[in-house]
Order: structure tokens, then sequence, then C-alpha cells
């Protein structure tokens, strides 16, 4: 598994005068595989090699719970290389996701800051994602790609956070908050639009993270007239849920 993936390594990254970026490769794929093939063979293997036999015998020659004990023993060992290998798969996907955070990082702050002049940069992410995805998904076995697919959202998530966080640190003005919402909703819908059915909602997996950066880009991509409105439509909410007044009442 470790031979693989260091074959692969290098594997995708090209470079332009304009940019760099990773394109995830059908060796990528590949790689994955065999290392999940590795992973379902370990079992049969082991039934190929006689291990009941093997125990049976072992309860002859010395006891059935010296062959019990030898049984679980070997159980374990079994156990933890299919665990070993399962999180070389998760390396490897983990890898593929940061590869390819550069590119989409570049995209979504070339298009916070530029989405008004006519630039194609969230454009040009969207079609980064579907053509990485595309191959990832014909490619993969469902489980491995919905791993990936979590993967990818959690650390697209992540870059999203930090961009709004060194805005605010850099006091970027609202239309750059503004624009990440805008394509912070395009990604949420085309990361929902790419689940399989029954599947588990990816936005779940991210928690409050989500819901944060929600927060933060509506607050900070508001103008000063908006801003204003939306304190006044919280005052007058609170007004209208109070059930007691407690400082007492003002009558006009």
């Amino acid at each position: 598994a470790d031979i693989m993936a260091l074959k692969v390594d290098k594997m995708g990254d090209t470079e332009t005068v304009y940019e760099k970026k990773f394109e995830v490769t059908n060796e990528w794929c590949l790689a994955i595989n065999n290392i999940d093939y590795v992973r379902q063979s370990i079992q049969p293997f082991v039934k190929e090699l006689g291990m009941e036999d093997i125990i049976k015998r072992l309860a002859d020659f010395r006891s059935p719970s010296a062959a019990e004990h030898c049984r679980d023993t070997l159980q374990l060992v079994m156990d933890n290389a299919v665990e070993t290998v399962k999180n070389k798969i998760l390396d490897l996907l983990e890898t593929v996701a940061d590869k390819m955070s550069p590119s989409v990082r570049r995209f979504l702050m070339e298009g916070a800051e530029l989405a008004d002049q006519e630039n194609n940069y969230v454009d040009r992410l969207m079609q980064y994602l579907d053509e990485n995805l595309t191959i990832l998904s014909s490619q993969l076995n469902p489980d491995n790609f919905d791993r990936t697919l979590t993967i990818i959202f959690d650390k697209l998530s992540r870059i999203m956070f930090d961009l709004v966080e060194n805005g605010l640190e850099k006091r970027k003005p609202p239309n750059f908050f503004a624009n990440l919402h805008k394509t912070l909703h395009v990604l949420m819908g085309f990361f929902h639009q790419g689940e399989k059915e029954g599947s588990q909602h990816l936005l779940q997996t991210q928690g409050e993270m989500l819901p944060r950066i929600e927060r933060l880009l509506t607050l900070h991509g508001m103008d000063t007239a908006d801003l204003i409105m939306q304190v006044h439509q919280a005052r007058l909410q609170e007004q209208r849920d109070m059930v007691s007044a407690a400082d007492g009442l003002l009558t006009v």
C-alpha cells in the first residue's frame, strides 16, 4: 500500500505559465482501488490458508481452550490488518483532497475579490470540481467515492471559513463576503445534487461550521442600510417575543 501511494504521489500535478494545479488521474483511482482490493482479499486469503483446519488440529493436539485462544489472536491480527489498509485508503483520499485544496482556495479567493468584474472564477471552480469528481465517481466504488465527497467538502468548508476569517482581519468590503456567500450556496447545491439518494446529507457532517460561516457571511455581506434594518428587525422580534415586561411599560 505504501509503495502504491508513493508511486502516484507526483502524478496529476500540472503547471502552466498561468497556474499550478492538481488533476485526479486514473492512476490515483487505480491505486485506491488496488489497496481496497487488498483489504477485501485479507479474509478470503486467511480462509484459503485453512485457518479453521489448523484451529481444529490444534484443539485435538493441545486443548480446545488453546485453540480458541489461537483463533482470537489470529482474528485480532486479521482485524488489525484490515484496519491498517482502511486507514491507508483514507490517507490517499485525504491526499487527493489536500492536493485539490490550493486550486479551490485560489478560485474562491479570486471569485470573491473580482466577482463583480464579470470574471469566471466561480465557473472555473465548479468545472474543476466537476471534472475531478466525475473521474473519481466513475473509477471508485460507491463507498470510497462517498468518503471522498465528505473529505473534499470538509476541506472546502475549512478553506471557506479561513477565507472569511482572513477577510475580517483585513477588513474586506461587504461585497467580498457577499460574493463568498453566493459561491457557498452554489457549492452547497452542487454537493447536495451529487449525493446519492438515501445517503447521509453532507451538510450534516459539518456540525456548527457551515451555520457559522453562513451567519458570518450574511452579517458581513450587508451594506450599512441593510445592517440598520437587521438591527431594527431583531429589536422588533425581541419585543414581540416578550412574555412579561420586567423593566416596565411605556404606553404611547
